[in-house]
């Protein structure tokens, strides 16, 4: 096992996430199960009581969960002088494959979930009757089990890990032997100009829709633009789509252009060698899902009831969402055209 700082500090707070997602494991099968069900005097009032203090304490656990995502590179990072032959934190995924891969994904992609629980939440105590709050409910038991897996996940590597000699990420993303991995490591524009594409799509229909909200404007190009049918159909796969081939663009071009490395092929390379490559990447990530948080509040069943009341909020997602990957596209743009 390796200890330093870093690694004590992510486990005292990973400890902590893990107790609060068992209380949401528990708790979001109990709760549900009576919601609603107790009717009369001083024990539906105690009830509602012990739901707020459980959304509290989970919208806390979530919180740290988004916490401990910067510190968790932060960790493997702080790792890779005691892992002979890692060069990056490729080097330090390796003594823990494939578990340390399945955790970095996670730190990647979960905070999707963590984060749309909590705008969820923020929303649904603006409003009195509080429309969200059986969806808030019934999230609780699937989070909280992800919550738990991703807390174990973390302290079976950080407690586990042996520091062996491990293999550099050259001889894995660089010197491929088989077909499927040189397909992604070729050097092709491809993935690059597919992910603009992709990103001006949802940028742009994020500001129109800001645009038309702000000025009061219901015609037909707004009322196609939130139908669910085109929402489910066409936005959201491009949203998604839209973060996959992002990192199959820093993959693929973008980490050997700015690295000044032709054939080096290493995300992590990039963001330890490029100092504003972390930042452009949250930037991305952020702004695609805001515009999925938009999206999935809009598919909720009680939305088309509440939604004049929560329309400031809806709109400043989109603002995010649009400014984001605005500025995140205008940091790649200077990069490619300076190199």
């Amino acid at each position: 096992m390796i200890i330093n700082k870093f690694i004590i500090t992510y486990l005292l707070l990973s400890f902590v996430s893990l107790v609060l997602s068992l209380g949401a494991v528990v708790t979001g099968v109990r709760t549900r199960k009576i919601w609603g069900a107790v009717r009369l005097g001083n024990d539906q009032d105690e009830l509602e009581k012990n739901v707020y203090l459980i959304i509290s304490l989970v919208g806390l656990g979530f919180l740290i969960r988004l916490i401990l995502v910067p510190l968790w590179f932060f960790t493997l990072q702080s790792m890779i002088p005691s892992v002979p032959g890692a060069m990056c934190l490729f080097g330090v995924h390796q003594i823990g494959s494939p578990l340390a891969w399945i955790a970095t994904g996670f730190k990647i992609f979960l905070p999707f979930a963590y984060g749309f629980w909590l705008v969820l939440n923020h929303l649904d105590r603006k409003i009195i009757s509080q429309p969200f709050m059986k969806a808030k409910l019934i999230a609780l038991f699937p989070l909280g089990l992800i919550m738990l897996t991703d807390a174990l996940l973390d302290l079976n590597f950080l407690f586990t890990v042996p520091p062996r000699q491990v293999s550099c990420c050259t001889s894995f993303f660089d010197l491929p032997t088989d077909a499927i991995p040189q397909i992604f490591t070729h050097s092709s524009w491809v993935w690059v100009r597919t992910w603009y594409l992709l990103t001006l799509v949802i940028g742009g229909e994020a500001g129109l829709l800001v645009f038309l909200k702000k000025k009061g404007l219901t015609g037909r190009v707004a009322t196609l633009l939130e139908s669910r049918i085109f929402t489910t159909l066409v936005l959201f796969p491009i949203a998604v789509a839209g973060i996959i081939i992002f990192f199959l663009a820093l993959h693929t071009k973008i980490s050997p252009l700015f690295l000044h490395l032709p054939f080096h092929h290493c995300i992590f390379c990039l963001w330890q060698g490029v100092w504003d490559a972390p930042l452009f990447t949250v930037l991305i990530l952020f702004g695609f899902w805001a515009y999925l948080t938009y999206l999935g509040i809009t598919f909720l069943k009680k939305y088309e009831e509440i939604r004049q009341q929560i329309e400031n909020s809806m709109i400043s997602l989109l603002i995010w969402s649009g400014s984001c990957l605005l500025l995140g596209l205008i940091i790649v743009s200077i990069h490619l055209i300076l190199v």
